[in-house]
């Protein structure tokens, strides 16, 4: 998770900015990890509230990642 704290954290608040434009960024939480989670926490919380969506937290953590949390390993044969 560690290598993937940063791109995770990006795609996460452009989530969030993309549902709820009126979002002030997070502050910084003081590790590129601790920022990621923040970043998908207010990204939840904006699918939930401007969206109405009811999926689970870890779910629309997955799909505002685009699968990065998935934790599958890539496939050998690419």
């Amino acid at each position: 998770m560690h290598s993937r704290a940063a791109p995770i954290g990006r795609s996460a608040r452009s989530w969030a900015h993309a549902i709820d434009a009126s979002l002030t960024p997070a502050r910084p939480a003081g590790s590129p990890l601790a920022d990621a989670v923040e970043s998908l926490g207010i990204a939840v919380r904006a699918c939930r509230s401007q969206l109405g969506m009811r999926a689970g937290r870890w779910e629309l953590a997955v799909a505002v990642t685009g699968g990065l949390l998935h934790g599958r390993p890539p496939d050998p044969g690419f």
